[in-house]
């Protein structure tokens, strides 16, 4: 049995960051037209969680009305681990926009889930096209 356990930490330290969608963001899905006046914005799900071998998320945030703007991007953070395994088109980049985080839309609580949960569920408004570079 504690062989088993010792596999599960194992395994648990060494799972990426994965995409969350359907069935799966059971609840993690968060209105982003709401948020963004009407407006339908390219989004993506982030399902970030810590463990004892990357304990930080890697990336740097600055409340903006009723938002989280990603000014900074650690590549060895957890943050840096998803956008090296997902599509291209799910890149987080700076800019990014975090519009809820585990249900929470205010920018204070946000943070605090943030800092504090060792799993978060990111709904993020890419600022971006997809192509690498920013929208301006």
């Amino acid at each position: 049995q504690q062989q088993q356990q010792q596999q599960q930490q194992q395994q648990q330290q060494q799972e990426p960051p994965r995409e969350v969608n359907g069935s799966e963001a059971a609840g993690c899905d968060v209105g982003l037209q709401a948020a963004n006046g009407g407006a339908k914005v390219p989004d993506v799900e982030v399902l970030l969680h810590r463990n004892m071998k990357n304990f930080e998320y890697g990336f740097m945030v600055v409340p903006d009305k009723d938002s989280l703007v990603i000014t900074w991007i650690d590549e060895g953070g957890q943050l840096g681990y998803w956008n090296r395994s997902c599509p291209r088109h799910l890149i987080v980049q700076q800019g990014d926009r975090i519009i809820a985080v585990n249900h929470i839309a205010d920018p204070d609580g946000m943070r605090t889930q943030l800092l504090s949960a060792e799993e978060c569920c990111m709904h993020i408004a890419q600022c971006h096209d997809g192509s690498g570079s920013a929208q301006i």
